[in-house]
């Protein structure tokens, strides 16, 4: 039952693309008899050798399109750049540049298909669909968050390589120079292969967390194909919609993303920028997440807390209360999920997730803390407070059947690190 909601938000996106290429191909297979005029004219436009032909009545109007569908993809990159310090998105942040890239060659090989028959260049044909292919399965396995300093590196990497890669395509492409594939680039099975693992390597991360990624690059996966399976097709009408069609979602997705995922921000606490216990009670009635066959739950309280707001006062111990929920966030993403659990209490859900795994994380969580130094405001002699953190972990299986259960054993647990000592995490014992 609980995997009904995540299951859900895959097909949704799947769905939507789904119905696009359907639309297409209908458009395309009936636009006589349907006397669609508009249609009929595009399809003069498309030669039986060119891409277009340039005297054509509707000739400005598909290159605007073209043009059109680069101008969607740098949309999306700046929705993502703009939004990620507070989205944090890599993998959104990633299909930005990456399909910036793939776009701007996909409109020069369609500009310089006016002077040379799509026939003739066969191996940049092909090429522009590995390019795709190659970018979806990319942001497929990408994961969602990554720290800062490794989504810069990557990202640098990634655009650097692909930016190398387009810039040498284009330069033959413009000095009408021809590249060589390898057999193996150019069989059916690699681009069947690629396309494949884009679809595919995303649903399970996505089923996990609740999120629709998975649907929607599998979604974009089957427009790909279907352009794919089109392009021996002449006049290539379909094939070149099909793939103008690919911004058009994109652009869709990363809007939508951008919606539900502020939408989301009514579940977070407001003080310490963190899920709140309303969010937290979803995850237990199995509504938010699919926290799958084996998972494991930590509570976390802070040490001697209301001495630190007698001491400094309730502004700083509201400093505390973020920097502490803040620190746990950035040590356990992306497998945790933290969420205030009530006063000075956090909890994190780690689905999916071996207890050698979250006990491990967990315990680099409450060591993080112990490091942290929260700056003071306006304190004579003193610039800074540190503060410790106890903590409890317990794990289970069969979803959401039992988290009850597994949330009271893991605060007997804490309660069990409160009473030995403390800035210590405890592990719960067999039957409770």
């Amino acid at each position: 039952m609980a995997a009904k909601g995540p299951l859900k938000r895959q097909l949704v996106p799947f769905a939507m693309c789904a119905a696009l290429v359907l639309a297409l191909i209908i458009v395309d297979t009936f636009s006589q008899s349907l006397g669609l005029r508009f249609w009929s004219e595009l399809r003069e436009v498309f030669g039986e050798n060119k891409i277009w032909n340039p005297h054509h009545s509707r000739h400005d109007l598909l290159l605007f399109f073209f043009f059109d569908a680069l101008a969607v993809y740098l949309f999306v990159l700046v929705i993502t750049l703009v939004s990620y310090r507070y989205l944090y998105n890599f993998k959104m942040l990633l299909a930005g540049f990456l399909f910036l890239m793939t776009g701007i060659f996909n409109l020069v090989y369609f500009l310089t298909l006016n002077d040379v028959p799509a026939p003739e260049r066969p191996e940049f044909h092909l090429l522009l669909y590995l390019l795709y292919a190659m970018d979806l399965l990319v942001v497929g396995m990408a994961p969602s968050y990554l720290p800062k300093v490794a989504t810069q590196l990557l990202l640098a990497g990634f655009f650097m390589a692909k930016a190398v890669l387009v810039a040498w395509a284009c330069w033959r492409l413009i000095g009408q120079k021809s590249i060589e594939l390898s057999a193996f680039l150019q069989s059916p099975v690699t681009f069947a292969v690629l396309s494949a693992g884009a679809a595919l390597a995303p649903l399970r991360s996505s089923m996990r967390q609740g999120n629709y990624y998975g649907g929607a690059v599998a979604g974009l996966a089957l427009i790909l194909v279907a352009s794919y399976c089109a392009r021996r097709e002449p006049p290539p009408c379909l094939e070149t919609l099909l793939l103008l069609s690919i911004p058009l979602m994109l652009g869709i997705f990363v809007v939508l993303n951008s919606v539900v995922t502020v939408g989301n921000r009514i579940h977070y606490d407001p003080l310490m920028k963190i899920y709140n216990r309303s969010y937290c009670d979803s995850i237990v009635e199995g509504k938010a997440v699919s926290l799958g066959r084996r998972y494991c739950v930590a509570l976390f309280d802070i040490d001697h807390f209301k001495a630190v707001n007698d001491r400094y006062g309730h502004m700083t111990g509201d400093a505390v209360l973020y920097h502490v929920g803040q620190k746990i966030r950035d040590v356990v993403l992306p497998k945790g999920i933290v969420c205030r659990y009530g006063g000075e209490e956090i909890i994190v859900f780690f689905p999916d997730t071996t207890p050698e795994s979250a006990k491990r994380l967990a315990h680099d969580a409450l060591t993080a803390v112990s490091r942290l130094k929260i700056p003071l405001a306006g304190k004579k002699g003193r610039t800074s407070v540190g503060v410790t953190v106890s903590g409890g972990i317990a794990c289970g299986t069969n979803g959401a059947r039992n988290v009850g259960q597994v949330i009271d054993a893991a605060d007997k647990a804490l309660y069990r690190s409160k009473q030995t000592g403390r800035n210590k995490l405890s592990a719960a014992r067999k039957g409770g």
